[in-house]
């Protein structure tokens, strides 16, 4: 293990630009210097260097007494005992210890030396449709590859690659943002979210505002949003029909809600009964 004095040095922070404390060489440097250098950027290191900087030209840093400080001090660790009692508490069976033991099997397939009595592993734990087969969304693909590559867009042959409804929808998102790469409004790009807008009216014969849409990773980033927005705490029940998907119980049980489970009656089509809620 090098001497912090040497991880100092490697990282090209010298002893006068330390005892400039937070003038000339303050914490955003030393981080930045860092960041170049894995010694440095060590758990036990960084925080000790950043705590001992001097405050006054007045007083001398020691790299290697701060170094010294820091590992006699106790190592945090996080286990179970000392961790968001919630993540402990909750469950989430669609990536539990069937889909764990499912991934093992598929390895052991792969290995070339499975003894087992089938070939493959069909994973059923989640809606995932392509994974056995389903061809996916063309239009989707074909405009994201414009939009993240759109030199495309310029090349002669643009229009035998892509059909024209994709290539007039690419520039449409690339004409009202800075690109797929750059951050957007919190809700999500305005044109997508006129877009959205626009198929709910005609869907639902209702006017939908644009202003009034958020967009989100996926369905299950939306119900976590929402969950953790309405939950106070555990006096704060939320009702979820049994059988369920994992996710609403799991995200109530994160946010410290209280799971109220009501059965679906097979014998009306899985329908509600107001009857057993009350």
């Amino acid at each position: 293990m090098a001497s912090a004095c040497t991880v100092l040095r490697r990282a090209g922070v010298s002893a006068p630009m330390l005892r400039a404390g937070t003038g000339s060489f303050g914490f955003s440097t030393l981080m930045e210097r860092a960041r170049m250098s894995p010694d440095l950027w060590a758990a036990w290191a960084l925080p000790s260097l950043l705590l001992s900087l001097p405050t006054t030209t007045q007083t001398p840093f020691s790299a290697d007494a701060a170094l010294a400080r820091a590992r006699a001090r106790p190592q945090s660790r996080c286990a179970i005992g000392n961790i968001n009692r919630s993540i402990v508490q909750m469950e989430y069976a669609v990536r539990g210890l069937l889909a764990l033991r499912a991934q093992e099997l598929e390895r052991e397939l792969k290995s070339g030396t499975s003894m087992l009595p089938f070939k493959d592993v069909i994973y059923c734990n989640i809606g995932n449709p392509q994974s056995v087969g389903q061809a996916p969304l063309t239009f989707v693909r074909q405009v994201l590859a414009l939009c993240t590559a759109p030199f495309l867009l310029c090349h002669p042959s643009v229009g035998d690659m892509f059909p024209a409804d994709a290539i007039e929808r690419a520039r449409k998102i690339l004409g009202t943002c800075h690109g797929v790469g750059a951050y957007s409004e919190s809700k999500g790009l305005p044109v997508v979210r006129a877009s959205v807008a626009e198929f709910i009216s005609a869907r639902d014969g209702h006017p939908a505002d644009p202003e009034a849409i958020f967009l989100t990773s996926g369905a299950s980033k939306a119900v976590m949003l929402m969950l953790n927005l309405l939950i106070r705490d555990a006096q704060d029940g939320v009702l979820v029909p049994i059988p369920q998907y994992p996710l609403y119980s799991a995200s109530v049980v994160r946010f410290g809600g209280t799971l109220l489970g009501y059965d679906l009656d097979e014998d009306a089509g899985w329908g509600l009964d107001l009857r057993a809620i009350r």
